[in-house]
C-alpha cells in the first residue's frame, strides 16, 4: 500500500506519534513510534488495542481527567533507556496521541550538572572550614576577626547554588 503524505509527513518526525481512540484501539503510529515500542514495520497496528504495545496508565489518566495533557519520564526496565511520554488529548473529537521521545542523554546531562553542582557546593564548603581555621589562626596572632571570610565563602557559596537553580529553570 502506498504511504498518502501525512504518512510520509509523520515518519519524517523523529519523536514517536501515536494516536489512540477512545476506546484505547491504536489509530495512527509513525515510524519512530514503530522503532521506539519495537513493532515491525509489516505488522498491522490499526484497530490493536494500545495495551499490547505499551502502558496505558497514561491514557486512562488523559481520558478520565480534566486535563488536555500530560508529561512523564519513563526509564525502561529493560535497558539503561529513559523515555518521555507526553499525552495529549481533544475529548470532544475523542482523539488522543502519545509523543514518545528519548530522553536518555538529557537525563545524563542533568544528573552530571547536578553532581558538578553538589561537587562545587562540597568544595566550597571544605574552603570556608579550611580558609576560616586558618585565617582564625592568623588573626589570633593579629588580634582581628575572620568574620569577613566567612561571609566572602559564603557569599561563594550562594552564588554556586543560585547559579545551578538558575540553569535548572
Amino acid at each position: 500500500m502506498e504511504k498518502n503524505r501525512y504518512d510520509m509527513i509523520l515518519d519524517l518526525i523523529p519523536d514517536g506519534i501515536l494516536a489512540v481512540d477512545r476506546e484505547g484501539n491504536i489509530t495512527d503510529l509513525n515510524l519512530a513510534a514503530r522503532r521506539i515500542l519495537g513493532i515491525p514495520e509489516e505488522r498491522q497496528t490499526a484497530g490493536t488495542p494500545v495495551r499490547e504495545v505499551m502502558d496505558v496508565s497514561g491514557f486512562v489518566r488523559l481520558r478520565d481527567g480534566q486535563r488536555a495533557s500530560l508529561s512523564e519520564r519513563v526509564p525502561l526496565a529493560d535497558s539503561s533507556r529513559v523515555m518521555e511520554y507526553t499525552y495529549l488529548c481533544d475529548r470532544e473529537k475523542s482523539i488522543f496521541l502519545c509523543l514518545i521521545r528519548e530522553v536518555t542523554q538529557l537525563c545524563v546531562r542533568q544528573e552530571l550538572q547536578e553532581k558538578g553542582r553538589q561537587r562545587a557546593i562540597e568544595l566550597a564548603d571544605a574552603m570556608n572550614e579550611k580558609h576560616l581555621r586558618l585565617v582564625q589562626d592568623i588573626a589570633g596572632l593579629l588580634g582581628e576577626d575572620a568574620a569577613e571570610m566567612q561571609v566572602a565563602l559564603s557569599e561563594l557559596k550562594r552564588a554556586v547554588l543560585s547559579d545551578g537553580e538558575k540553569q535548572d529553570a
